[in-house]
């Protein structure tokens, strides 16, 4: 039920083609893929295990397990029909599973001791806190998250992985639907949860690599990033980004 198969997303692909995916074009994980080489990012573990022999043969060079819609939290987008984290650690556990019989225990423990694991995730559980007008205090909810958190990354820990790539959550009260509801300003409120959470997930990061044998990890500040962008944005080829949100609302108004 989460889908993006409609423009404006896919917008900067050729021929501005939708392709299912909650981007314009090029997302972090593509630009990532092709810094180690790659054409295209790792294909989807469900169109690979779609295919006749397609898991077993595809698996070398990454698989890729993220769900639009999908959080931290095990209840966090159920109602869209989403995979959750937990289930797509599962599916990694598959693919494991299917190394582990085509190069044995020993060459796969290695395999996953050098590849990247890259997480982006916790966008959506603040949404869903703002959209249920949710009363667990802020500092309460966070923790919450950061304990989930921790949670998943000592299970892929257990299962092999060592390096972590973290993005953490961006100014999610900047997203177009929100700056709408605010006449072009970002929600603020919404942003504090953001700032937030990046604090936090700097500093479970960091207790975690203290206290687990050979954890390696970053966590992007993809908040600042995208902020900078936003206060700055001739630098990176936008001229005017408030004027490009009023004539999207306003063509918007005209189709309704």
């Amino acid at each position: 039920m989460a889908t993006a198969n409609f423009p404006h997303n896919g917008i900067d692909f050729v021929n501005s083609r939708p392709t299912g995916r909650f981007s314009n074009g090029l997302n972090s994980a593509d630009h990532l893929a092709r810094l180690f080489g790659y054409n295209s990012s790792p294909p989807p573990f469900l169109f690979l295990h779609s295919l006749k022999y397609g898991l077993q043969l595809n698996i070398y060079r990454g698989v890729n397990f993220a769900s639009g819609g999908s959080g931290l939290l095990d209840d966090t987008g159920l109602q869209l029909n989403v995979l959750n984290l937990p289930q797509q650690i599962n599916q990694f556990v598959n693919v494991r599973e299917n190394l582990i019989a085509a190069l044995g225990h020993e060459s796969t423990k290695a395999l996953l001791a050098k590849s990247l694991f890259c997480i982006s995730t916790g966008s959506n559980d603040i949404f869903v806190y703002f959209k249920t007008r949710s009363t667990m205090p802020k500092e309460e909810f966070i923790n919450l998250l950061m304990e989930a958190y921790e949670n998943h990354i000592k299970t892929l820990y257990s299962l092999g992985s060592r390096e972590f790539g973290i993005i953490s959550v961006p100014p999610v009260g900047c997203c177009p639907a929100n700056r709408l509801l605010n006449g072009t300003r970002c929600f603020e409120p919404m942003n504090d949860f953001a700032r937030c959470f990046h604090s936090a997930l700097d500093k479970l990061m960091y207790k975690l690599s203290s206290e687990i044998h050979g954890m390696k990890y970053v966590v992007g500040d993809s908040y600042k990033m995208t902020i900078d962008a936003i206060d700055n944005p001739r630098p990176f080829n936008f001229k005017n980004v408030d004027r490009l949100l009023w004539t999207w609302k306003t063509k918007r108004r005209r189709n309704l």
